[in-house]
């Protein structure tokens, strides 16, 4: 029996990593220098600690294999631990996944590996390594350029060497065994406050996203634009199967685009209020996909919080961006309706889209403290290696920071027509301390806190 390690690496640069996010490119969040920013920085990095559900495939696919699978996390300041636990338990292979925002921490453990144990094969796998396959490559005995499970399931391990190119994508998900978190340090699972019971889990329904904002998202370029779907019989197996292995009591649903198709979301939430599930479910998605019967039934089978893509305030930025926007009303009535439910709302929103100015930014971020929001995320906007956005800053050279590292979804990178790199931080930072340290958030915290006491 051949024994696998995954490593994950742990960046020592400032900011909160979260490489799950961004269609598995990762983020860091950084919202600035004042107190109540560290705050809030401390805060994300010790509630929201989300699994690469990669990892789960991975080690269920090679498991199956017969092999046997660990995982190890590992910082670049003293590698003795790992090193010692390599000798110990002798392992063959050694699997990584870089991050776009953190992947020389990932390079220098490759290399300090290797030096060390040159016969053990190193292999990396990922939405960065298949976008920036050159700046990998070198490092590792073998890198995937595309679904890491598809490879796994098609190839032996002993076969993979150099730039292996996957052949298109797992068209039937059903057919991928559920992921293995037993390797992992499953207690750890969090994503607070959005959802605060636990054991927590994340899970995924569907992959590829066909929306026009893929211009700037990385999910149709990491995933594909054709919405490949499990069955809905799949996701309730796999959710009976965590609730049994490990006694789950609430999932994220990493879905790109959740709610694409209604009738798919309705026949979920209905299956689960037959059998009987109980378990607390959260997800990603699009409001003008969405209605108030469904939210209901959705939320009678367990539905608590859903993360909104809303951008901007500005119509005509949206459209700009190739966004397809929302009618305002529309929007306000739903979120309205969620709060009145008792389902949270996590509002995404970019600063520095192409067309904003500190006017346009400033309306943005009165929009998001009008709206009965639980809480909003301020990102920058990032040309982010695959996506056509960033295809076009390259051929224009408009990228004037070249580091990768800092493609991290909260540094202004290029040069914008209307705002300067210190207005976008200053901004940014603006954002999330009038939004979160104002007294209706807090009296808002106070209200939910009194309504979970009584579901």
């Amino acid at each position: 029996m051949e024994k696998v390690l995954i490593v994950d690496s742990i960046s020592s640069k400032k900011g909160v990593v979260n490489k799950d996010v961004n269609g598995g490119l990762g983020t860091r969040t950084q919202i600035g220098d004042s107190y109540g920013a560290r705050i809030l920085e401390y805060l994300k990095k010790a509630n929201v600690i989300l699994p690469l559900i990669e990892y789960g495939y991975v080690a269920s696919i090679l498991k199956a294999k017969g092999h046997k699978v660990d995982y190890h996390q590992e910082s670049n300041n003293d590698l003795s631990f790992l090193r010692n636990k390599i000798k110990k338990e002798n392992y063959l292979y050694i699997l990584f996944h870089p991050s776009l925002v953190a992947y020389k921490t990932d390079v220098e453990i490759a290399r300090d590996l290797k030096q060390n144990f040159p016969n053990i094969i190193l292999g990396a796998f990922g939405p960065f390594v298949s976008a920036c396959t050159k700046e990998i490559s070198d490092y590792f005995d073998w890198v995937a350029v595309g679904e890491i499970d598809k490879l796994l399931m098609d190839s032996a391990l002993s076969e993979l060497k150099g730039v292996c190119l996957v052949n298109g994508y797992v068209s039937n998900l059903d057919s991928l065994p559920f992921p293995d978190w037993k390797p992992f340090d499953i207690e750890k699972f969090s994503y607070k406050p959005m959802i605060k019971k636990k054991p927590f889990f994340t899970m995924q329904g569907s992959r590829g996203c066909p929306m026009s904002c893929g211009y700037y998202c990385p999910y149709p370029s990491s995933q594909g634009k054709k919405w490949r779907t499990r069955s809905i019989s799949s996701l309730i197996e796999e959710i009976k199967s965590l609730q049994q292995k490990y006694n789950a009591r609430a999932i994220l649903f990493r879905d790109a685009y959740f709610s694409l198709k209604k009738d798919r979301v309705q026949e979920f939430a209905e299956k689960l209020i037959e059998e009987n599930i109980n378990i607390e479910w959260g997800c990603e998605t699009r409001l003008d996909s969405l209605d108030k019967k469904l939210l209901k039934i959705c939320y009678d089978a367990g539905l608590r919080s859903a993360n909104i893509g809303i951008e901007s305030e500005d119509d005509d930025i949206l459209k700009a961006n190739k966004r397809k926007g929302i009618a305002k009303s529309f929007q306000e009535d739903l979120i309205d309706y969620c709060y009145s439910l008792g389902i949270k709302v996590n509002g995404f929103f970019i600063l520095g889209l192409d067309g904003d100015t500190v006017e346009s930014i400033e309306k943005t971020i009165q929009y998001a403290k009008r709206l009965k929001l639980y809480a909003a995320q301020f990102t920058v906007s990032t040309p982010l290696p695959g996506t056509p956005f960033y295809n076009d800053m390259v051929r224009d050279n408009k990228i004037v920071r070249k580091d990768l590292e800092l493609l991290d979804n909260n540094t202004m990178v290029f040069d914008h027509d209307n705002l300067t790199s210190e207005q976008i931080h200053n901004l940014k930072e603006k954002a999330f301390l009038t939004y979160y340290f104002r007294p209706r958030f807090i009296l808002d915290q106070f209200r939910w806190k009194t309504r979970e006491l009584f579901y």
